[in-house]
């Protein structure tokens, strides 16, 4: 059915990529390069509750067996102008993992959200659209969903100073799939904007010891960078030992 649909708008978009690619060199926007820590964070991966998954997607490029693309290369997207899609907006292109190794969240499993890069519209028609991809967080691939693009912002000042162990988050994910993490790394906590957690809160990451009879062993600490309602996306400042999904999280209040 994808490929019949894929096959279907190459067919029908066949003029508009025949004229648009004498002048898609001209047309063609310049590769994003944000810097450091905004292009990681765009590249962090993200954890609601609730499952999601965009309805406009990627079906294909120009050659009809390319499945992946990067930096620099057109896709078209199954969605146009009668969904909102403009000519030189930018949109994130995502992917929804399937993860059964983190740790549930109030008894359910949260949706690994994946952003595989960012591309910008070139081409929009009524039902479909041409978008190049302006940055690639790694393979942009066929069945990928894009979002609207919203650059996450940094946050300006720590927040909290002391650490809370007796009501400690826990760590349920990294970045598909990945269940380790270290200084400089995103991860994603279980605990949101509805347990008061706020953007550029402390935490920091800790083991119990001795079956939580002794003191407890520090791991590193983190900040909050991405806020949802029941869990947040963290940076690892620092560590002294590698962090893993399960490691408790004690929020700075």
């Amino acid at each position: 059915m994808r490929t019949n649909l894929r096959a279907r708008l190459v067919v029908a978009l066949g003029s508009v990529v025949g004229s648009a690619a004498a002048g898609l060199q001209a047309q063609q926007p310049a590769p994003a390069t944000p810097a450091p820590v905004s292009r990681n964070l765009a590249c962090a991966p993200a954890a609601p509750v609730a499952g999601t998954g965009g309805s406009i997607k990627i079906v294909g490029g120009r050659e009809i067996r390319r499945t992946m693309f990067s930096t620099g290369e057109a896709v078209i997207i199954a969605g146009g102008t009668a969904q909102g899609v403009r000519n030189d907006e930018e949109y994130f292109v995502r992917r929804t993992v399937e993860d059964r190794y983190g740790e549930p969240v109030n008894g359910k499993f949260p949706a690994t959200i994946h952003t595989a890069g960012v591309v910008r519209i070139v081409e929009a028609q009524a039902g479909s659209a041409i978008a190049v991809v302006t940055y690639a967080c790694d393979g942009v691939m066929e069945g990928d969903y894009v979002e609207r693009y919203e650059p996450a912002a940094v946050p300006q000042s720590p927040i909290g100073s002391a650490p809370d162990f007796a009501a400690p988050g826990r760590l349920v994910l990294g970045s598909e799939r990945r269940q380790i993490g270290g200084a400089g790394e995103f991860m994603v906590l279980n605990r949101g904007s509805d347990h008061g957690l706020r953007a550029g809160q402390r935490l920091t990451i800790f083991r119990h010891t001795v079956g939580g009879s002794a003191p407890v062993s520090t791991i590193g600490s983190a900040t909050v960078y991405l806020i949802g309602a029941q869990t947040s996306t963290i940076r690892i400042d620092g560590s002294v030992d590698a962090v893993y999904v399960g490691d408790l999280v004690a929020i700075h209040r």
